[in-house]
């Protein structure tokens, strides 16, 4: 269940768009992504596997949402490590 929910949270967040201010210049970009950091930011989750309930918004700032897809992508990396060495190679 856990790393259902992981993987899910992971493919959302990889899905989701990036590099919003990719074209601004530079001088404005750091005032902009001061900001954007605070902005709420939601997206609608899709419902965990084998139930009946629908899909649900969860929002946070864009700041958690980086945190957490931070997070998710070092727990990804950490589980691929950990399968690599587990196979007795």
């Amino acid at each position: 269940m856990t790393r259902t929910l992981i993987l899910g949270i992971a493919a959302t967040i990889v899905a989701a768009p990036s590099g919003a201010f990719a074209d601004t210049p530079a001088g404005n970009q750091q005032a902009q992504n001061t900001s954007d950091a605070r902005e709420i930011v939601c997206r609608r989750m899709p419902p965990p596997a084998g139930t009946r309930i629908g899909p649900r918004n969860i929002c946070r700032t864009q700041a958690e949402w980086d945190l957490l897809q931070q997070q998710n992508r070092e727990e990804v990396e950490r589980q691929q490590d950990a399968s690599h060495y587990s196979r007795g190679n």
